[in-house]
């Protein structure tokens, strides 16, 4: 199997258009489980690891282990071509020759507004690596992740951002200044304190005016107030205040089960 394992796994990855560590971390690898792969050191993988290393290739088992059969040829796989039996058979469509290609986006940390933390704590937290689509309006600028905790964007509309979330995003200074801030842009704040020893980082909407941009919630609870930036700062206010981030998409994860409500009598 070694051969046509390290056959197979660098095929994938040269196709995807993967990164061997990130991959392996956004899929609950060791970060040199696939580099090992490639280099030989790794021989066989089974078990829990096979069903991470297919994720991590964005293939399911079935498919890895039939492109391993194959001496590491890639492509639809047998088991990738043909409906599962459950599908309906109206509903099931070929795999495309195109698909997006993926790749690999950081969890930088939790945006919740009016939470500052201090810096030296977030800078000591492991990074989460997760496969993402390439964003094909901006591939110039690095993708991010942010995990949103809280309610300062539940009506977002016509989009919540619910707490639980998780938005994805290009890096705003990549874009050197190409793209503009604008009115309905939805960002992802940092405000610094302390001489910028603590820091928040929040989803706000850009809304420009004459003399100044705001950057809002957009929420049910009337906690959550904007921040406003003057054209004329004000000496006393100490806070800095930049756009990390745009947000492009969102990330939710269903649960398989709930609560049910008992109905009301």
């Amino acid at each position: 199997m070694s051969d046509e394992l390290k056959n197979a796994v660098a095929a994938r990855l040269e196709e995807a258009g993967l990164v061997p560590t990130p991959a392996a971390l956004g899929a609950g690898l060791e970060r040199n489980f696939i580099t090992d792969i490639l280099n030989g050191k790794k021989k066989n993988v089974r078990g829990d690891n096979l069903a991470k290393l297919a994720r991590a290739l964005n293939w399911t088992p079935a498919e890895l282990l039939a492109a391993i059969a194959k001496g590491g040829e890639v492509g639809t796989s047998e088991a990738s071509a043909r409906p599962p039996q459950s599908a309906p058979r109206a509903l099931w469509q070929p795999v495309p020759d195109a698909l997006p290609q993926l790749v690999p986006a950081p969890v930088v940390g939790v945006a919740r507004a009016g939470m500052f933390e201090p810096v030296d704590e977030l800078a000591s937290q492991e990074m989460q690596w997760v496969n993402v689509p390439r964003d094909e309006d901006f591939p110039q600028a690095r993708q991010m992740i942010f995990d949103v905790e809280g309610d300062s964007m539940n009506a977002l509309a016509p989009m919540p951002i619910l707490d639980g979330s998780r938005v994805v995003c290009v890096d705003f200074e990549d874009l050197q200044g190409r793209v503009p801030l604008q009115d309905g842009m939805i960002v992802v704040i940092e405000q610094q304190i302390a001489d910028g020893a603590v820091r928040e980082w929040s989803v706000k909407e850009v809304e420009i005016k004459d003399d100044r941009v705001e950057f809002h919630p957009r929420s049910t609870n009337p906690k959550h107030k904007p921040i406003i930036i003057d054209t004329d700062l004000d000496p006393s206010d100490t806070r800095q205040v930049r756009v990390l981030a745009i947000v492009r998409s969102l990330l939710n994860t269903v649960a398989l089960s709930r609560t049910r409500r008992s109905p009301k009598r």
